[in-house]
């Protein structure tokens, strides 16, 4: 749309960033990747922000919002993918990606809420947000690095 691609941002919902959240529990393909930035060269090169409204939910890939301290369980920036929110126990169940460790988080733990009765949703931001797709694909760490190369020209 035009509207992800003014100023050289991207949203969540175009193709590339679709492919590479996904890439979270399957590796895509390099000739996928090749395919989508030889349509759109320009893909490779935007910035993903996410829409104004979006919102963590079960089975996105997040980080802590920045500000949010974390702890050794979560640190800020680290990628997690979200296993379920229980809002009525004020709780949050995160497989962390660079070891696959489940973590269960509190929104009192976040640093972000006082009290636990508050939905944490707010906590988390899309994991990729502020990335290029390089830079996706290299916290990601697919293993084939003809994407990061192909992402990365």
């Amino acid at each position: 749309s035009l509207l992800g691609r003014a100023g050289g941002i991207s949203t969540c919902r175009e193709p590339l960033w679709l492919l590479l959240a996904a890439a979270a529990t399957t590796e895509p393909s390099f000739e996928a990747i090749r395919a989508i930035v030889e349509s759109d060269p320009s893909s490779a090169t935007r910035k993903l922000v996410a829409f104004a409204d979006w919102e963590a939910a079960d089975g996105d890939l997040v980080k802590l919002k920045a500000g949010l301290n974390g702890n050794e369980r979560l640190r800020a920036g680290e990628l997690a993918m979200i296993s379920s929110f229980r809002d009525f126990d004020g709780e949050v169940h995160l497989t962390r990606l660079h070891d696959g460790a489940q973590v269960i988080l509190s929104s009192c733990q976040t640093g972000c809420r006082t009290d636990c009765v508050t939905t944490y949703s707010n906590d988390f931001a899309h994991g990729f947000e502020g990335l290029l797709p390089s830079q996706a694909a290299v916290a990601l760490g697919l293993s084939d690095r003809r994407i990061v190369s192909a992402l990365s020209n």
